[in-house]
C-alpha cells in the first residue's frame, strides 16, 4: 500500500486503478467539472445487480447518500489522487479511501470505465428490424451462435416491424421502444453502445451516416454487406468501418471496385440444413395434383427479384405441355406493391392465373420446399440468397440467374444448380427448369451452413478487436 500511496502523491495528473482480475475495454476521459469540486469517476461492475439498481435510481450522478450504498469498486479514476495518500496513510483500506474521498468530491459512474470480470470478447450486433429476410436471418443467426466461440453477443433492433418477423434472440434490444423515429433511435444506440461497451459493432443494413455515428462516437464497427452494390444502403460507399465483410466473392469484388475504405473479407451466408415435410398437405391444400411441376419462389415481392419473369416461365412451361404451377412465398411492403401488382397483372395477361399460388409469408417454407420440385430465381442482382441455400439443404434443385453468390453456390453443387443468364429468355428458364427434372439430393455443402458462416464471423471480430488492442 506504502508504493501505491507515493505514487498517487507524485502524480501529475488523474489516475485510473483498476482491481487486478477485472477487464476495462476503453481508456477513459474526465468530463468538465460543473461544481468546483475534483471529479471522482467510478466504473460499473458489468453483470453485477447491484450496479444495475444503483445506477437505474440515481442515473449515474451520486449524491451523498448514495454513495454509501456504493457496491464493490472495481474502476475508480481520480481527478486529484494525491487526495487518496492521506486515508491510505492511515492504513486504511482502497476501498474505505476511496469512500472517504468521495465525500468531498463529484462522484459520478461513467460508462467508458465499466469493467468486466472473464476475457470474453464483447459484440453488438445492429439491424434495421427483423423482417423475414436474408439479412435479418443472418443477425440473428449471428446473435445466437457466437456464443459457441467464446463471444458475449446482444442484438440491437432499430425499427419497429410492418410485416412478419424471425424470432430475436434472448439478449436483445428494441430501440424503437426508445424513441419515436430514426434520428432518436441513432441516438438510443448510441447510448447503448456506451452502457455495454462492445468490442467491436457488427453492423446490418445501417447506411452510410449511422456508420459514421458510430465511428464517431469511437465504436469499432464491421459493416456486413449482404447483397450487390445495387442493394447497398444510401452512403455506404464513404461510409467509414474497421472492416467490411461481404457474403460472397462477387460482393467482395464489387466492394474493392468501388473502393471502400477499409479491408475487405468474405462470409459466405449459411443456413441451417434441415429436411422439410408436409408436401403433399401443402399441395393439397392449393389443389395441385402430385404428377403437376411445382415451382417455388421464396422472395418477398420488390423489383430486384422480377417476379413477373417468374410469372412468364410458367408459361412457358405450360406452352410446353407441362402442367406448371408457380408458388409464391414472401410478402410486400407498401413501398413494394407495384411489384406485387405486376405479379397479377401478368399472370392475367398470360391466361394463367389459376397457377400462380401466394402463401404470404410463412413461418414454416419447408412444407412449400417439400411441396415444390424446382426453386427458381430470376432476380436481376443477389448477395447470397438464403432461400436457395435452404433449397438445396432440402434436396430441392435449383435454377437461378447468374449473380452475386451464384457461382460459388453452384461450384460446391455440380448438377443441382443451374446458372441462367439474367438476361435469358422465358423459354432459356424453362428449358433449364426441365433439363432438372424432379431430382432431389439431399445435403448442403458445409461452407454454407449457419455454422460456417459463424465461425468465419467470429475469427472476423476477434481479428478486428485484436488489431484495436495492439
Amino acid at each position: 500500500m506504502e508504493e501505491l500511496e507515493i505514487a498517487l502523491v507524485r502524480a501529475r495528473g488523474p489516475v485510473w486503478l483498476v482491481r487486478a482480475g477485472a477487464t476495462p475495454s476503453h481508456l477513459p476521459r474526465l468530463p468538465q467539472r460543473g461544481t468546483g469540486r475534483p471529479v471522482l469517476a467510478l466504473g460499473a461492475t458489468r453483470g453485477d445487480p447491484r450496479w444495475r439498481a444503483l445506477l437505474a435510481s440515481t442515473g449515474g450522478d451520486l449524491s451523498e447518500t448514495s454513495i454509501e450504498r456504493m457496491p464493490d469498486l472495481h474502476s475508480v479514476l481520480l481527478e486529484r489522487p494525491s487526495a487518496l495518500a492521506a486515508p491510505l496513510h492511515r492504513r486504511d483500506s482502497l476501498e474505505r479511501a476511496v469512500r472517504e474521498t468521495a465525500r468531498s468530491s463529484r462522484v459520478i459512474v461513467l460508462p467508458r470505465l465499466a469493467v468486466a470480470h472473464g476475457g470474453r470478447l464483447r459484440v453488438l450486433v445492429v439491424v434495421t428490424t427483423l423482417h423475414r429476410g436474408g439479412a435479418e436471418r443472418v443477425a440473428v443467426e449471428l446473435a445466437r451462435g457466437l456464443g459457441a466461440h467464446e463471444i458475449e453477443a446482444h442484438l440491437a433492433i432499430m425499427d419497429a416491424p410492418r410485416r412478419d418477423t424471425v424470432e430475436s434472440p434472448p439478449r436483445h434490444v428494441r430501440l424503437f421502444d426508445r424513441a419515436r423515429d430514426r434520428a432518436g433511435r441513432l441516438s438510443a444506440l448510441l447510448a447503448l453502445v456506451d452502457e455495454l461497451d462492445p468490442d467491436v459493432v457488427s453492423a446490418h443494413l445501417l447506411d452510410g451516416s449511422e456508420l459514421r455515428a458510430l465511428d464517431a462516437h469511437g465504436a469499432r464497427v464491421i459493416a456486413v454487406l449482404h447483397n450487390a452494390r445495387e442493394g447497398w444502403q444510401a452512403g455506404t460507399e464513404s461510409a467509414p468501418a474497421r472492416a467490411f465483410v461481404a457474403c460472397s466473392r462477387g460482393a467482395a469484388l464489387q466492394a474493392r471496385a468501388a473502393g471502400l475504405p477499409a479491408p475487405i473479407r468474405v462470409a459466405f451466408n449459411g443456413v441451417v440444413p434441415s429436411r422439410a415435410s408436409g408436401g403433399a398437405e401443402a399441395r393439397a391444400s392449393l389443389g395441385v395434383s402430385a404428377s403437376s411441376l411445382v415451382i417455388v419462389v421464396v422472395a418477398n415481392p420488390r423489383a430486384q427479384k422480377r417476379l413477373e419473369k417468374a410469372v412468364g416461365v410458367i408459361a412457358a412451361l405450360v406452352l410446353r405441355g407441362r402442367d406448371a404451377h408457380l408458388v409464391l412465398v414472401g410478402a410486400a411492403l407498401g413501398d413494394d406493391e407495384p411489384a406485387s401488382r405486376l405479379v397479377d397483372e401478368v399472370a392475367r395477361a398470360r391466361s394463367i392465373t389459376e397457377r400462380v399460388h401466394r402463401v404470404g409469408s410463412a413461418v414454416d417454407v419447408g412444407r412449400w420446399l417439400a411441396a415444390s420440385d424446382v426453386m427458381l430465381s430470376t432476380s436481376a442482382w443477389e448477395g447470397m440468397s438464403l432461400a436457395q441455400l435452404e433449397a438445396l439443404a432440402a434436396g430441392l434443385p435449383v435454377v437461378a440467374t447468374d449473380v452475386g453468390g451464384a457461382d460459388e453456390i453452384a461450384r460446391a453443387h455440380p448438377g443441382r444448380y443451374v446458372r441462367v443468364s439474367p438476361d435469358a429468355s422465358e423459354e432459356a428458364f424453362a428449358a433449364a427448369i426441365e433439363s432438372v427434372g424432379k431430382k432431389r439430393t439431399d445435403g448442403l455443402a458445409p461452407a454454407f451452413t449457419s455454422a460456417a458462416m459463424v465461425e468465419r464471423h467470429a475469427y472476423l471480430l476477434d481479428r478486428v478487436a485484436r488489431a484495436e488492442r495492439r
